[in-house]
């Protein structure tokens, strides 16, 4: 029930196969935000694919060719399934052992090698970069690391990696893309605020007929510090809002910015907008509309 999990499912469930999903946490993709997890659940399952949560798999076992040959999958509340054929998404390891990395005093645990923001390992003059830290296995992470590898390690230009800034992406139809701190965090934020505009009243998606998606966009003191979207081209989408996070843009920003419509850029921009329309319609604005009235009329 991970990215590559729900991609999968969904790709071969278009192709003609009958998908089973088969997720040990309470619901799909639980690093993403919770409500693009149950719209995308939602979604999977209106398609056909069956969803099995809070589940682990206790046993495999291949059945003889007079069942088929067919391999059953035994689930720890006793219930089983079959298949022609198992996916086993559940994520990877780097392989770091077999390199003796302690001999070169370098440190490293089950996650992988142990590295600093300038991608130093704990001696400092070896480097590492890519899966093998362990660190958002992105290839866009891994394209970032190398980056500041070279500009560290050869021409010593101090270069460190921001992981806050960095978007990740589930290429499933709908997207789901996510940058910056979540929604919980947000909320543990002392001036954090939450701001959600639903898809479903986006033209674009309307003349698309999706109706499947919502964005969110949070702030602390107005300034762009997270985003989550569920929609068409999400994975484009959010790239706007990584931006605004990566230089500590005010909301007014992406609300000043001109968005082509129709187009699904213009979600950005009525999530936005948002945050504006509770403090133009809050009951201090309507007093003081009210108060200005009185003495114009």
């Amino acid at each position: 029930g991970g990215p590559i999990g729900v991609e999968m499912a969904q790709a071969y469930c278009r192709l003609g196969s009958r998908v089973s999903i088969v997720e040990l946490a309470p619901r799909l993709l639980p690093r993403m935000d919770e409500d693009a997890s149950i719209i995308l659940a939602d979604v999977l399952t209106s398609e056909g694919i069956s969803i099995y949560l809070n589940s682990e798999v206790v046993e495999i076992t291949q059945l003889d060719d007079s069942d088929g040959g067919l391999k059953q999958v035994t689930l720890k509340d006793g219930s089983s399934l079959k298949a022609d054929t198992l996916l086993v998404a559940i994520g990877r390891r780097p392989l770091v052992e077999p390199l003796q990395l302690d001999k070169a005093n370098v440190d490293f645990d089950e996650h992988g090698i142990k590295v600093n923001r300038k991608m130093q390992t704990s001696n400092k003059k070896i480097y590492a970069c890519g899966d093998v830290t362990g660190e958002m296995m992105l290839t866009h992470v891994a394209e970032l690391q190398a980056g500041a590898v070279i500009a560290n390690m050869i021409f010593k230009m101090p270069k460190k990696v921001d992981y806050e800034v960095i978007p990740s992406v589930v290429y499933t139809a709908p997207e789901v893309a996510q940058v910056g701190i979540s929604v919980e965090q947000c909320n543990n934020l002392k001036h954090g605020e939450v701001y959600q505009f639903d898809i479903s009243q986006l033209d674009r998606a309307v003349t698309d007929n999706e109706k499947a998606g919502v964005a969110k966009i949070l702030t602390d003191k107005g300034v762009v510090v997270g985003a989550h979207i569920i929609a068409p081209h999400a994975g484009e989408l959010i790239h706007e809002l990584a931006l605004a996070i990566q230089e500590k843009m005010k909301v007014s920003k992406l609300t000043s910015l001109v968005h082509a419509y129709p187009s699904y850029s213009q979600l950005n921009k009525r999530l936005a907008g948002q945050y504006y329309s509770g403090r133009l319609f809050s009951p201090l604005t309507k007093k003081i509309v009210a108060l200005l009235n009185r003495f114009t009329t």
